[in-house]
């Protein structure tokens, strides 16, 4: 898996819910900068903060870390 694998499914899925980074940031209760700086690659989340992020997304991790999950 590529470093850059969770800043990209974060954009993709952050998309497909039509929120902005600077939204999604406030909603998970963090500055305004959160999601950009992990989408950017100049930070990665920690886990506890990973698993906020994936449930926020009303998913499960299986499905976040398994794109062929979203393409059938």
């Amino acid at each position: 898996m590529k470093a850059s694998f969770i800043g990209e499914r974060i954009t993709e899925l952050r998309l497909k819910k039509d929120v902005s980074e600077y939204q999604m940031s406030y909603d998970l209760g963090h500055n305004k900068n959160y999601i950009r700086a992990i989408t950017s690659g100049r930070s990665l989340p920690s886990v506890k903060g990973l698993f906020a992020i994936i449930e926020y997304f009303e998913i499960t991790p299986a499905e976040f870390f398994d794109k062929e999950y979203w393409n059938n």
